[in-house]
Formats: structure tokens, sequence, C-alpha cells
């Protein structure tokens, strides 16, 4: 199955609220700051988040707004061989 990406993805639609699994990811559009912090608070999940933005302080402002287990700022969602500073 090819990776597929769904754009303009909007509350009310059943992809918007629910997980998917397999190549298939979504993009919920944003007005502003205010209105991504909004849309990444709106769901019933919130295991991680990021967050990626030129201004790093600015970008860990937004961060602690969000709720969720964890937030990344400016990179990958968890460490790989390749992203780690350190070896086990």
């Amino acid at each position: 199955m090819p990776a597929t990406i769904i754009d303009f993805v909007t509350p009310g639609m059943q992809i918007y609220d629910e997980e998917t699994f397999g190549p298939i990811t979504t993009v919920v559009r944003a007005r502003n700051t205010e209105d991504a912090v909004r849309i990444a608070n709106d769901t019933a999940y919130g295991l991680s988040s990021g967050v990626f933005g030129r201004d790093v302080t600015r970008a860990l402002a937004v961060a602690m707004r969000i709720e969720s287990g964890s937030c990344h700022i400016n990179g990958p969602p968890f460490k790989t061989s390749s992203s780690s500073l350190w070896r086990h």
C-alpha cells in the first residue's frame, strides 16, 4: 500500500477523531498559533506531540500549552540509532 496524505481534514470527519493504521497521515490546517494549540489539545489520545519552529523559545512556550505525555521540539518523536547521541 503506498503512503497516503489526507489534507484539509476538519472536525466532523471520521479520520479527524480516530487513529489510523498503516502508511497514512492527515493534515489539519490551523489559522494561527492559538488555533494550532486548540487543535493539538482536541484529542482523546495525546501520548506524544511535536512543535516545529525557527524560534526555539517560542516553540517551547507553545509546547508547554499542549496536553500530551511528551512534546518534541524540532525533532523526531523517538530515538533511533541514527538520532541517538549515545549508544547502549
